[in-house]
């Protein structure tokens, strides 16, 4: 074995990687990068750890973060920063779904957690917000975020993020963003039960209806537009 692919296996086997698929994948991504004047100097390790995660990605397994941040000394924003760089140059668009998401990170009460991203997504498309395709993966990755939030399921913040592709300033954008949208739409943090007749009222009932939120929305808007309209009218009485 070449120990350019010697190096990928051995790294591999430390991430807790043994998919044959995943380290040849990871090879060719690197084996691309190599024919690049910009790459041709810089520290090799950290390509190796970030190309294999980016197929691990892709086949829907997880890595183990801690021990990829721990073996080329990174922080978790400078690692985040540089899988999307090196995404960005291998052009690669990373295509997933809730429930490809939700497997690789091994959440809890994992079906749970799917069926309430799946609705925030649903809910997201109805509302009159621009947050880019509903099913690209930044809105994917909060809305599993979002989702694990309100059923208090544990979730690692930072592998989202790394999932999402996002810069840590543009994830924390895009988080205030969602936060306005269920604050509007009054979603209620409310926990797993295992009852199968209260998990029902839960999914039919944690979201409020779209068309009880809109009403609510437009109601809101003419109150608050008839409320500028008199104060406006006062102080043009007090000028003249």
């Amino acid at each position: 074995m070449a120990t350019f692919e010697k190096s990928v296996t051995e790294v591999s086997k430390i991430l807790g990687i043994s998919n044959k698929k995943v380290i040849n994948e990871a090879i060719d991504y690197l084996t691309r990068l190599r024919t690049k004047a910009t790459f041709k100097t810089k520290n090799e390790l950290p390509r190796i750890v970030i190309c294999l995660n980016i197929s691990a990605n892709n086949a829907n397994e997880a890595i183990n973060i801690d021990k990829a941040l721990k073996l080329i000394k990174y922080g978790k924003v400078k690692y985040c920063n540089e899988k999307n760089f090196l995404l960005r140059i291998l052009d690669i668009e990373q295509t997933q779904s809730v429930e490809s998401v939700c497997n690789a990170l091994k959440l809890t009460k994992v079906k749970d957690v799917e069926k309430t991203a799946t609705k925030l997504l649903e809910r997201l498309k109805q509302s009159e917000m621009n947050l880019g395709e509903i099913s690209h993966l930044q809105n994917i990755c909060m809305a599993i975020y979002q989702s694990c939030k309100l059923l208090k399921v544990k979730v690692v913040e930072t592998q989202l993020i790394s999932w999402s592709t996002l810069r840590r300033n543009q994830w924390t954008k895009l988080k205030s963003l969602w936060c306005l949208l269920l604050t509007e739409r009054k979603v209620e943090s409310t926990p797993i039960v295992t009852s199968p007749i209260e998990r029902s009222v839960i999914e039919n009932h944690a979201i409020e209806d779209y068309t009880v939120w809109k009403k609510r929305i437009l109601d809101k808007a003419r109150a608050k537009l008839a409320l500028s309209k008199e104060h406006r009218k006062t102080r043009s009485g007090k000028f003249y």
